[in-house]
């Protein structure tokens, strides 16, 4: 999209601009009627030097200042602020109200004991739980050795090899099997003594029966104790032949079984030690952790309560920072007020000079760049105009702007002072102008007399008593004039307002100068007679004599800075007022050049 295109708002708010700032500064009445007349009789085109400047409002900044930001988390109330002014360093410069972070600070001190405490707790529990996996070995390898020796006992070998196999080996000559044999062995030979002598007695018990020396019933005894005595023999018998054959094999079965379940369980042994020990340490790192996150938060509160109060890193005077606000401008801190985190609260500027920041409409991009010069008055020292230049235009949008109107773009531009004086103090409000060109000998025109029909730039000139609509090819401008490059000449005459009956095309995508050339010649069809001049002309914007006359009583009633912020939501609303189709396009921005 080409400048022109992009300028076609500004030039039809420009005779609104103009009027009210002629207005805005004191002509009254009287004016209204020789611009109204103007406007229908036209004013001739201008040929000589002319300067081309963007004018914006900013403020004041200090060059080298140092920032009291607040550190303090989340939002806070103000219990203290110091007023602005010289300060001393180690003075108070806030206080924040910390009565709920105290409280915390207690119970947080309450949660750092009992992490403390679990610690030590899982700390000696670990320990103790070596001890008992120590014990719990030994006591494993114990019962290992003792299977061992309980089976090497029994089959009478200093050392049982691996896999021993009992079919391989003859039963032992000594050992503990041999004893178990020879312990059946004997048991047979008891049960035969036991069971000669029961019969001896049984038989000498008959005998006395017979010659009636003994009774009946230790008769009867006697011959129980020999039936008794038989089957303890057989006992014996058959105990022996059960252990010959089978005995050894299973008592070493046995022996062996239990050797190798006293080797698994030193296996299970070590591995539950080293599980319990995984969950004594997991618990014991877990606590640790719990208490160095307490520690944390309570040094975290104790660093809270220590960003409660500010007091001043220099000496200097202290100067309040306005917050910004999506709606505009913010307030300054207040005692009662709130504050947020990160937020900047003061500032105390070292010696170095000052800054000026201003806000420039995307319109104003293409003539603004870093290394111009610029005029700077400071509304608080009205009499002095302070020289500068332009040393850094931001890349992108202030978000700022964007959120107060979605449909503007505003970008940050730095302009620094080549003197500062003691009575300049940051955030002063000044207006600025950026000086884009001084040109030496130029055509140009009100901008109030530049129209758009549809895609051409035209004037409307006064010829043989008629007005005709030209074609005009324009260059750069100013606040107020725009510079003709082609179409009409010196000493034409042009109206600052399209007459009544004039109707713009709508746009079209024809290049308004076919082949470079312009076509001034007149065209009947749009020629306007007296009669349609002595109507009731529209001015920019299609607005009515009456409308226009309203305004300006309206306008005359605000105070002069009233006037002054109207004046500047025009601008603004129009796209800066400085910037008209057709002018230089490409201009540098920070750190280039045209």
């Amino acid at each position: 999209m080409s400048k022109r295109k992009k300028n076609n708002g500004a030039l039809l708010f420009g005779l609104v601009i103009a009027a009210l700032a002629t207005v805005g500064y004191g002509a009254g009445q009287g004016w209204f009627e020789a611009a109204e007349k103007a406007a229908l009789e036209g004013v001739p085109v201008r040929r000589g030097p002319l300067r081309i400047s963007e004018l914006t409002r900013g403020n004041l900044k200090a060059k080298d200042a140092v920032k009291i930001i607040n550190q303090f988390e989340g939002n806070a109330s103000l219990i203290y602020l110091r007023e602005e002014g010289e300060i001393k360093a180690g003075d108070l410069v806030y206080e924040i109200d910390t009565k709920e972070l105290k409280d915390y600070q207690e119970s947080q001190d309450l949660e750092v004991k009992a992490a403390e405490a679990a610690l030590i707790k899982s700390i000696k529990e670990y320990e103790i739980q070596e001890i008992q996996n120590q014990t719990d070995m030994d006591e494993a390898k114990l019962a290992l050795a003792l299977a061992k020796l309980d089976l090497a006992k029994f089959v009478d070998l200093e050392e049982i090899p691996e896999n021993y196999d009992p079919a391989l080996h003859d039963a032992p000559i000594e050992g503990e099997w041999a004893h178990e044999l020879a312990q059946a062995e004997e048991s047979i030979k008891m049960a035969t003594l036991t069971l000669a002598q029961d019969e001896e007695t049984h038989r000498w018990t008959k005998v006395l029966y017979d010659q009636g020396y003994a009774q009946r019933t230790e008769l009867d005894r006697d011959k129980l104790s020999v039936e008794g005595s038989k089957i303890k023999l057989e006992q014996a018998q058959r105990e022996f032949v059960l252990a010959r054959k089978y005995g050894y094999q299973r008592k070493l079965a046995e022996l062996q079984a239990e050797v190798q379940r006293r080797s698994r369980d030193i296996l299970k042994v070590e591995k539950q030690a080293v599980a319990r020990l995984a969950d004594m340490e997991s618990e014991r790192e877990e606590d640790r952790y719990r208490l160095g996150r307490e520690k944390e938060r309570f040094a975290d509160i104790i660093e809270q309560l220590a960003y409660g109060k500010m007091v001043a890193p220099i000496d200097g005077t202290l100067v309040y920072t306005r917050a910004k606000s999506r709606y505009g401008g913010g307030e300054v801190p207040q005692e009662g007020g709130s504050v947020h985190e990160r937020q900047e609260i003061a500032s105390i500027p070292r010696e170095g000079g000052m800054t000026v920041e201003v806000s420039l409409h995307e319109t104003k991009l293409d003539n603004v760049f870093a290394g111009q010069k610029a005029m700077v008055k400071v509304d608080a020292i009205p009499e002095r105009v302070f020289e500068g230049q332009v040393i850094k235009v931001a890349s992108v949008a202030d978000s700022g702007s964007w959120m107060s109107n979605p449909n503007q773009r505003l970008y940050m531009t730095e302009i620094t002072l080549n003197e500062a004086i003691p009575a300049m103090r940051p955030g002063m409000s000044c207006e600025v102008e950026i000086l884009v060109e001084d040109m030496e000998d130029v055509l140009y025109v009100p901008r109030q007399s530049v129209h758009m029909d549809g895609r051409k730039t035209v004037c409307f000139v006064v010829e043989d008593g008629q007005v005709v609509v030209r074609e005009v090819r324009t260059g750069a401008d100013n606040s107020k004039w725009v510079v003709i490059e082609e179409g009409i000449s010196e000493g034409a005459t042009v109206l600052l307002a399209p007459p009544a009956s004039w109707q713009p095309a709508a746009p079209d995508e024809a290049e308004p100068f076919p082949g470079g050339k312009v076509d001034a010649t007149p065209r009947p069809e749009r020629a306007i007679t007296g009669e349609d001049r002595g109507a009731d002309a529209t001015a920019a914007g299609g607005m009515s004599a009456d409308q226009r006359k309203k305004m300006m009583v309206e306008f005359q009633k605000l105070s002069p800075e009233e006037q002054k912020a109207k004046l500047e939501e025009y601008r603004q609303m129009s796209g800066g007022g400085s910037s008209a189709p057709g002018g230089r396009e490409g201009a540098g921005r920070e750190g280039g050049g045209r």
